[in-house]
């Protein structure tokens, strides 16, 4: 009888090791794989206005995408050359976009509002070159699973047919 406790206290004490290392696996890791299902994600508006929001993972709601109040207006003059695809309103506005677990930031990305606010999709990477017209403009994965959460496309279905569109690479680094 006593071989059979010690058997079960072992083997819990390994699950207590085990589920112990489940709760310290790093914070980027676990955002990485929970943004992989955009549909456990609930959008919750801060201010009457609806100008100020966060995104909550549903069953860990420590891990957040919250919208900035840093906002940088753009030169509407300027057509974006990563800017393939036409769109109608030249008004362009960047927010910053700060990734949290537990209040703290693991990640920050630039996100741009276009067409008016109609779509909201991530700033690409740049890779610059001598000449402008020879800069490649491209984004990473992390960028377009946040943008499966919280990106809006107007008349697109997706990030993938606005990546697709406007013809931007999608890049591991």
């Amino acid at each position: 009888m006593i071989d059979v406790f010690s058997i079960i206290l072992g083997l819990s004490g390994l699950a207590g090791v085990f589920l112990t290392t489940l709760m310290y696996i790093n914070p980027r890791w676990r955002v990485d794989w929970y943004l992989n299902n955009p549909e456990k994600w609930e959008k919750i508006t801060l201010d009457l206005n609806g100008f100020h929001s966060l995104w909550r993972h549903k069953k860990h709601p420590e891990f957040t995408i919250e919208e900035t109040k840093f906002e940088s207006k753009w030169d509407y003059s300027k057509t974006e050359s990563w800017m393939k695809y036409p769109l109608p309103d030249p008004s362009k506005a960047t927010t910053v976009i700060h990734i949290k677990v537990g209040g703290v930031i693991v990640y920050v990305e630039n996100f741009i509002s276009l067409d008016g606010g109609r779509y909201f999709v991530p700033l690409p990477r740049v890779k610059y070159h001598e000449k402008e017209k020879d800069n490649e403009y491209y984004y990473l994965p992390l960028q377009i699973k946040i943008a499966r959460v919280i990106g809006v496309f107007y008349r697109m279905a997706s990030i993938d047919e606005f990546v697709e569109k406007n013809e931007i690479e999608v890049r591991q680094k």
